[in-house]
């Protein structure tokens, strides 16, 4: 019993220094990014991470405008969107109006520059939508293709809540993958968070301590409508199973249109 006492004591000591020397939860693994700006674990701090984080996010989030123009109602919606590596830009269906309302979405970069942006693809049973805008910078956020995504594992976001662009956020996965029930009476997996999420930031990436997109933020659970201490995010693999949709229409397009060619 006293050797088993002794080897604990040596063991909680060791683990206790392991977690202090440690920087991130979840080191790289073998075929992940490093670091993001090169930032070697060593060096890294909690402070030196989120500003690495953002530094590799801020210039691929946007926040969102959508005009809508009728003859009875002027309303400005708000959001967040992201660019992924192949250039579309990633945000939630709930963001723009009904399909028959006639409106504009204009996406905000941090330096204040507009575009206009045209929904490619949207998805109102995953709550995504897809969208393209001329004159993006090059390049993007990777989509994880990890489906593992354990309690207490530390996220971020950057997005545009209450259209302040590129404002960092940070919490953790706060429980175990929940299935919510979606508009198709079908559950669909969420990421629970305690990540603060208010206005505007439907749509924003969340983050690794690698850079990589897991999830985006859509909804937060809340009696009075503003949050209150829960918020949700649609997880990486439902982000890929959408645009995998859309890439097969896009192929399914292009053949049909190769065929009329001939």
């Amino acid at each position: 019993m006293r050797l088993l006492r002794k080897w604990r004591k040596y063991s909680y000591k060791a683990l206790l220094i392991g977690l202090l020397i440690s920087c991130t939860p979840h080191p790289p693994h073998r075929g992940s990014p490093p670091l993001p700006t090169g930032i070697t674990p060593k060096e890294c701090t909690a402070d030196s991470l989120r500003y690495a984080i953002y530094q590799t996010a801020a210039s691929y989030v946007y926040s969102v405008e959508v005009k809508i123009q009728s003859h009875y109602m002027r309303e400005t919606r708000l959001g967040t969107s992201w660019q992924g590596k192949d250039g579309y830009l990633f945000t939630c269906s709930h963001v723009l109006p009904p399909s028959p309302l006639l409106y504009t979405i204009e996406v905000w970069s941090e330096e204040k520059t507009c575009r206009e942006a045209q929904v490619l693809w949207r998805d109102s049973l995953e709550d995504v939508a897809i969208l393209r805008a001329e004159g993006l910078e090059e390049g993007g956020l990777a989509l994880s293709a990890e489906a593992d995504t354990p309690i207490g594992q530390t996220v971020y976001s950057v997005g545009a809540p209450w259209g302040l662009t590129g404002t960092l956020q940070e919490g953790y996965i706060a429980a175990p993958l929940r299935l919510q029930l979606g508009r198709d009476s079908l559950t669909h997996p969420v990421l629970q968070l305690s990540l603060p999420a208010q206005p505007g930031s439907s749509g924003s990436p969340l983050l690794n301590t690698r850079g990589e997109v897991i999830g985006m933020i859509a909804e937060i659970a809340s009696l009075s409508g503003h949050y209150e201490g829960v918020a949700f995010a649609i997880p990486a693999s439902r982000l890929h199973k959408v645009l995998e949709r859309y890439r097969s229409f896009v192929a399914h397009e292009k053949k049909d249109s190769d065929t009329r060619d001939k």
